[in-house]
């Protein structure tokens, strides 16, 4: 695997490498790197393990221009177009080595293990390792 250079926010840099989690609440503002980073993040857990993530937005229609596409971009950035496949609808992703998927679907929230919450100012992310 090559090496890849990313510039983080101050306060969110750390956040990639850090997995000792059950809840994160990340605070920022317009422009600050929460989704950025969460994105990567959410993308690198899934290139890790398997996992099964859950993208929330409060309005649905919203996922195809926002989430969806900003996991993409993450996925390109990170070089790993050839680990994932996406599934336009209804905006899910596969990762082809470990399993991994991240959906939108509401209706299978039992057996998710990791929830990225996106809002103007601020970023959860639910974490239940081992479980589902």
């Amino acid at each position: 695997m090559e090496n890849i250079e990313l510039t983080f926010g101050e306060h969110f840099a750390n956040l990639i490498q850090d997995d000792d989690f059950d809840i994160a609440l990340w605070i920022g503002g317009y422009g600050s790197g929460k989704s950025f980073t969460g994105f990567l993040k959410t993308v690198l857990t899934g290139s890790i393990e398997k996992r099964r993530m859950l993208v929330v937005r409060k309005v649905y229609a919203t996922l195809k221009d926002s989430c969806f596409e900003d996991l993409k971009e993450a996925i390109s950035i990170l070089n790993m177009e050839n680990e994932w496949k996406y599934i336009k609808s209804p905006y899910e992703f596969e990762n082809l080595i470990t399993g991994t998927q991240i959906i939108s679907k509401m209706e299978i929230l039992e057996s998710v293990n990791l929830v990225f919450k996106q809002s103007n100012r601020l970023l959860f992310l639910f974490s239940k390792k081992g479980r589902g």
